[in-house]
């Protein structure tokens, strides 16, 4: 072993933060000689390749852990022996499939806070082999699309859709869903919005599920969808839209197209109250003037950001 390696393990104990590459105990053989993480809060494993088993179990004497974050989630075996898995509070996962992520909201049993980033769509589950899970303390959910597989799976096998369909958020405060924009066209998300999904979280999830901050960053959500989303969250404060530039991809080919979101329609339903109709949901008043609205187009401004008691103003501008 590296002696510099084998240096910084002898001083695990003083450990707050750590940020490991490869977590086998081949390669760390040092961290399983009985080592304690007093001060442990966050541990980042990454590099973890798709074949090989992460030793999570070699952290089990980390009382102090709360946060994980991972690029590949263990066998369900695996995170079952991992003994901090209780007091984990914050979980972020990125490029797993979406059976192992199911088999992670079922196992971190106390999350509050939830990232999954490069999903896969190429092995979704059927929907009656999930269990549906109810995650009481989650108030923190974002989730980055994309699509890895050459048969382009994501506008028929959409995990988002069964994601939404199979959850409870009874604690859900703020909500963001990316897609992978920065990828060429081939890998980026393209599946429908799944608006009657999330209608049935919210009704089923109770008054505790109250949208306090939204960020959709270039998904492809039709402008009607959004104003029904917006109308199940009468207290959001918060509210970031980001419409993709469509012009630097070619979609020519692809069984999908993207929706306008921030459109004409949009946008005069946010200014109406402002002008003394009617609102176009019932709970329009509520939510019309939050803190902060940022939205990022091409097609009608270049960009928006509205704070406090700027955002009437600036519609004026806009929409006369």
């Amino acid at each position: 072993m590296n002696p510099l390696l084998r240096l910084l393990i002898e001083q695990s104990s003083r450990w707050r933060t750590a940020r490991i590459h490869d977590l086998v105990e081949e390669t760390y053989p040092t961290l399983a000689n009985g080592k304690s993480f007093p001060l442990l809060e966050t541990l980042e494993i990454h590099g973890v390749d798709f074949d090989v088993t992460v030793d999570l179990h070699l952290f089990n004497a980390a009382p102090r852990l709360h946060s994980l974050v991972i690029n590949k989630l263990p066998s369900r075996q695996e995170l079952e022996s991992f003994t901090p898995r209780s007091q984990i509070t914050s979980l972020e996962v990125s490029g797993s499939d979406s059976v192992s992520i199911f088999e992670a909201l079922e196992g971190f049993s106390n999350l509050e806070s939830v990232i999954c980033a490069k999903v896969d769509h190429s092995l979704l589950p059927d929907n009656e082999e999930i269990r549906h899970q109810t995650l009481p303390h989650v108030h923190t959910v974002e989730i980055e699309l994309g699509d890895f597989e050459a048969e382009q799976r994501s506008h028929t096998h959409n995990f988002l859709k069964l994601l939404i369909d199979n959850i409870t958020l009874p604690s859900l405060t703020t909500l963001t869903i990316a897609n992978m924009s920065s990828l060429p066209e081939l890998k980026m998300f393209k599946g429908a919005w799944p608006h009657q999904s999330f209608s049935d979280l919210f009704q089923r999830s109770g008054p505790g599920c109250s949208l306090l901050a939204l960020h959709l960053d270039d998904i492809s959500l039709p402008d009607k969808d959004l104003v029904a989303l917006l109308g199940l969250s009468p207290y959001l404060t918060e509210l970031r839209v980001k419409e993709l530039r469509r012009v630097e991809y070619n979609f020519t080919g692809y069984p999908f197209q993207f929706q306008d979101v921030i459109s004409p329609l949009f946008l005069t339903s946010l200014h109406a109250y402002d002008h003394g109709s009617s609102p176009l949901v019932p709970s329009w008043r509520a939510w019309i003037s939050p803190q902060t609205v940022i939205f990022s187009t091409t097609k009608y401004f270049g960009k928006w950001s509205c704070r406090d008691g700027f955002q009437r103003k600036s519609m004026h501008r806009l929409l006369g």
